[in-house]
């Protein structure tokens, strides 16, 4: 399987020199979801990704938007699409815009100009633990001026990329109902943060949701942010339930290096999602580990 025609369908770019360095200053940096994060705050670019998928028949990638400027959202695609014009990659971008923006669709048209733009994501992962929130806003996606932002992603073929936690995808699915148009990406298996029985059932139900939605997809990625002491045994379930709920075929594998790679190789982690559908048909792995990316993103 490690021969197969891969697409990293999540990973990050980070240089300092242009990324917010301010977090880096302060030495050792920690939150409830990655715990200590001090070995992020160093540059990773596109020699040390490269060495990082080696072996692994990496053919394409996709980069996510990543701690830039948020008044600047146009700058960091500019900045990717120039490493794509002289590396060949990221093969596709998904990029920064604030969907309750006055300006939204000035920004989206901005970011269409660039050859490998391909989508959006906002993060709007919120709860009660400040250490599991990434906005600020805590109803972002139930804004008025938000929600109206949002079908616009459609009229520029552009996918949206979901970052919540588990306990709201039965909201993101109710988004996704309201606008059957936009294609929606839900990031890192709904960040299943809790693992009491309680909150893994509110987990299953939102997954079996955003499942019933024919514009959904699902990325297998980021599970190491919610089990820091991962094991193929320990992860298993997450993707096995998320893949029966998805099909394969809405599917798709991505490393979110070198956030993945606080816990563990891209060795490490490949490895145990061979392991995990090793029982699958060939064109099954294909879809996950391939074609679906290439579909969603335009590869």
């Amino acid at each position: 399987m490690k021969q197969l025609p891969k697409i990293d369908s999540h990973f990050h770019f980070f240089d300092y020199s242009l990324h917010d360095s301010s977090v880096a200053e302060g030495g050792k940096a920690e939150s409830g979801l990655l715990g200590d994060f001090s070995p992020l705050l160093v540059d990773y670019v596109v020699d040390d990704y490269l060495a990082d998928l080696t072996g692994h028949n990496v053919v394409k990638m996709v980069h996510e938007e990543a701690d830039w400027d948020p008044d600047d959202p146009i700058g960091e695609t500019r900045w990717l699409q120039g490493i794509a014009d002289v590396h060949g990659f990221p093969h596709g971008i998904v990029g920064k815009a604030d969907l309750a923006s006055p300006e939204l669709e000035s920004v989206l048209e901005r970011q269409c100009e660039f050859a490998n733009f391909r989508g959006i994501r906002q993060c709007a992962n919120w709860d009660d633990d400040p250490g599991y929130r990434l906005t600020a806003r805590p109803h972002l996606m139930g804004e008025a001026a938000w929600r109206r932002g949002y079908p616009l992603l459609a009229k520029y073929g552009l996918t949206f990329d979901h970052n919540v936690n588990y306990h709201q995808l039965s909201e993101v699915a109710a988004l996704m109902r309201e606008v059957p148009d936009v294609r929606s990406v839900i990031c890192h298996l709904g960040f299943p943060i809790r693992r009491t029985p309680e909150a893994l059932e509110v987990w299953r139900r939102g997954i079996a949701e955003a499942a019933a939605c024919p514009n959904a997809l699902m990325k297998l990625s980021g599970i190491t942010m919610t089990d820091h002491d991962w094991t193929t045994a320990s992860i298993r379930p997450f993707f096995l339930e998320a893949i029966e709920a998805f099909t394969p075929a809405r599917c798709m594998f991505g490393s979110n290096f070198p956030v993945d790679k606080l816990y563990g190789s891209f060795d490490r982690l490949f490895g145990a999602y061979y392991e995990i559908v090793a029982e699958f048909s060939d064109d099954e792995k294909r879809a996950m580990f391939h074609d679906t990316a290439a579909t969603v993103y335009r590869l």
